[in-house]
Protein backbone atom coordinates (compact mmCIF):
# COMPACT_ATOMS: atom_id res chain seq x y z
CA UNK A 1 0.00 0.00 0.00
CA UNK A 2 1.50 3.34 -1.30
CA UNK A 3 1.05 6.31 1.17
CA UNK A 4 0.92 9.13 -2.14
CA UNK A 5 0.40 8.84 -5.88
CA UNK A 6 0.80 11.24 -8.53
CA UNK A 7 -1.84 12.91 -10.05
CA UNK A 8 -1.66 13.61 -13.35
CA UNK A 9 -3.74 16.28 -15.38
CA UNK A 10 -4.27 14.01 -18.13
CA UNK A 11 -6.49 12.40 -15.29
CA UNK A 12 -8.30 15.42 -14.66
CA UNK A 13 -8.24 16.43 -18.41
CA UNK A 14 -9.54 12.78 -19.13
CA UNK A 15 -12.33 12.80 -15.90
CA UNK A 16 -14.02 16.15 -17.32
CA UNK A 17 -15.34 14.00 -20.18
CA UNK A 18 -16.98 12.04 -17.97
CA UNK A 19 -20.61 12.02 -16.35
CA UNK A 20 -20.81 13.24 -12.77
CA UNK A 21 -21.30 9.40 -12.22
CA UNK A 22 -18.62 8.35 -13.87
CA UNK A 23 -15.56 10.67 -13.15
CA UNK A 24 -17.18 9.58 -9.29
CA UNK A 25 -16.38 5.81 -10.02
CA UNK A 26 -12.90 6.83 -11.83
CA UNK A 27 -11.98 9.06 -9.07
CA UNK A 28 -12.42 6.36 -6.48
CA UNK A 29 -10.99 3.64 -8.69
CA UNK A 30 -8.07 5.66 -8.59
CA UNK A 31 -7.78 6.18 -5.05
CA UNK A 32 -8.62 2.46 -3.73
CA UNK A 33 -6.69 0.53 -6.61
CA UNK A 34 -3.69 3.04 -5.38
CA UNK A 35 -4.32 2.69 -1.41
CA UNK A 36 -5.79 -0.53 -1.13
CA UNK A 37 -4.69 -2.77 -4.12
CA UNK A 38 -8.63 -3.10 -5.06
CA UNK A 39 -8.93 -3.68 -8.71
CA UNK A 40 -12.20 -1.65 -10.16
CA UNK A 41 -14.93 -3.40 -12.11
CA UNK A 42 -15.94 -1.48 -15.29
CA UNK A 43 -17.49 -4.39 -16.73
CA UNK A 44 -20.81 -2.02 -17.00
CA UNK A 45 -19.33 0.70 -18.61
CA UNK A 46 -16.28 0.37 -21.96
CA UNK A 47 -16.21 4.67 -21.45
CA UNK A 48 -14.51 3.61 -17.93
CA UNK A 49 -13.13 0.71 -19.07
CA UNK A 50 -10.86 2.77 -21.97
CA UNK A 51 -10.07 5.38 -19.31
CA UNK A 52 -8.79 3.18 -16.83
CA UNK A 53 -6.78 1.23 -19.57
CA UNK A 54 -5.19 4.33 -19.80
CA UNK A 55 -4.69 5.64 -16.52
CA UNK A 56 -3.35 1.74 -14.90
CA UNK A 57 0.04 1.79 -16.28
CA UNK A 58 1.12 5.02 -15.03
CA UNK A 59 -0.38 4.51 -11.49
CA UNK A 60 1.08 0.43 -11.31
CA UNK A 61 4.55 2.38 -11.91
CA UNK A 62 4.15 4.91 -9.06
CA UNK A 63 3.14 2.06 -6.58
CA UNK A 64 6.51 0.45 -8.27
CA UNK A 65 8.71 3.18 -7.74
CA UNK A 66 7.17 3.47 -4.07
CA UNK A 67 7.90 -0.22 -3.29
CA UNK A 68 11.10 -0.19 -4.44
CA UNK A 69 12.10 3.03 -2.71
CA UNK A 70 11.51 1.54 0.48
CA UNK A 71 13.76 -1.67 -0.18
CA UNK A 72 16.77 1.71 -0.47
CA UNK A 73 16.65 2.65 -4.54
CA UNK A 74 19.40 2.46 -6.34
CA UNK A 75 22.38 1.28 -4.77
CA UNK A 76 25.41 4.03 -4.26
CA UNK A 77 27.63 3.93 -7.02
CA UNK A 78 31.48 2.80 -6.01
CA UNK A 79 34.63 5.93 -6.56
CA UNK A 80 35.65 5.65 -10.18
CA UNK A 81 32.66 4.23 -11.31
CA UNK A 82 31.46 6.20 -14.42
CA UNK A 83 28.19 8.36 -14.40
Amino acid sequence: MVRSIAFFYSYYEAATMLSDAQRLRFYDAITEYSFAAVVPDFSDDVTLRLAWSLVLPNLQKSIDNYENGKKGGRPRKSQGEPE
